[in-house]
């Protein structure tokens, strides 16, 4: 059900890890009634959606995770950055405890890699100054693909991809509704 992808392996083990028998066969029964298997990047993406639902009784964290598809593609993300950010749109604590609880927690069921780029005596306090948040390209579009379900007046995130001088024509359109938008992203 994973096309042999080494991430959709690592993800879905994760999510079916120390969950009991009747889990594990009812996602092969689901799998088995549904599209044959190939490579194609859309079958890939509905396979590690089962992980992303699996967030659906954790709104923020959720939240958390499709604020990832914000970010440039193959880039490493600073920790600092997305706690602030976490902080802002969803008042969390400005010490950074529940915001590196919900990084920790993406990165417990594979869906960003935490990297240390130094590691020293400094304290917790200090932890992200030196830490970086990665996703992987099928995560990111997976999140994107996400952000952009539903009419663009009502999206939360807003992800906005310029080509040159090409702008998308929802966006030149005159006939737009206003944007209720929390975050905006030009890509």
């Amino acid at each position: 059900g994973c096309s042999g992808s080494p991430l959709a392996l690592t993800v879905v083990g994760r999510k079916l890890y120390r969950q009991p028998q009747v889990n594990w066969i009812s996602v092969v029964q689901n799998w088995s009634q549904g599209q044959l298997i190939d490579d194609t990047n859309m079958v890939l993406l509905s396979r590690l959606k089962a992980s992303l639902d699996a967030l659906d009784g954790m709104a923020i964290l959720k939240k958390c995770f499709l604020d990832l598809g914000l970010f440039p593609e193959d880039q490493r993300i600073p920790a600092a950055a997305l706690m602030d950010m976490w902080v802002e749109l969803y008042n969390l604590d400005e010490s950074g405890m529940y915001t590196l609880a919900y990084l920790h927690e993406l990165s417990n069921r594979n869906l960003v890699v935490l990297t240390l780029i130094r590691k020293d005596g400094q304290d917790d306090i200090d932890y992200c100054k030196e830490h970086f948040v990665m996703q992987h390209d099928l995560l990111r579009e997976m999140a994107v693909h996400q952000s952009k379900q539903g009419s663009i007046e009502d999206r939360e995130r807003l992800i906005v991809e310029i080509n040159g001088d090409a702008f998308p024509n929802w966006l030149t359109d005159q006939k737009l509704q206003p944007i209720n938008a929390s975050i905006l992203s030009l890509q």
